[in-house]
């Protein structure tokens, strides 16, 4: 289900699913050029997750789904696929905003009210302990 996306050749069909994880996509491409960095994208470009890996850890600076595919799993979906790439993953977390702390709590995130960073904006780290003997879907 997953793809390994080239981001020095960056397929313009998924800058609307970067868009909708940052105001500024292109820029944000730059995270996925460090070699612990990869952004992933489904086969059917309809879901884009970003990972930064670091031995038993692992950090979601994007992930994203377009809105007609959504409550479908499909993020769900990534997040499992990227804890089976990566088995000696321990720790996931993500920080995210209001509107997406419920997904994660629904995949078994603890989420963590984060103080303000900016200005009329709730932000939550969400801490994912991966257990290697009960899968969370």
């Amino acid at each position: 289900m997953l793809k390994n996306i080239d981001t020095k050749r960056f397929p313009l069909i998924l800058v609307p699913l970067l868009s909708l994880t940052t105001i500024h996509p292109m820029k944000a491409l730059k995270i996925y050029n460090r070699s612990n960095s990869i952004l992933f994208a489904t086969t059917e470009n309809n879901g884009l997750i970003g990972v930064r890996i670091s031995k038993n850890f692992c950090e979601i600076p994007h992930i994203s789904v377009l809105p007609s595919f959504q409550k479908r799993r499909i993020a769900t979906l990534m997040i499992q696929q990227i804890i089976n790439l990566y088995p000696d993953i321990e720790l996931i977390i993500a920080e995210t905003d209001l509107e997406a702390v419920t997904f994660y709590k629904k995949f078994g995130f603890n989420p963590i009210k984060l103080p303000s960073k900016y200005p009329d904006t709730t932000r939550f780290l969400c801490i994912y302990n991966v257990e290697k003997s009960i899968s969370p879907c």
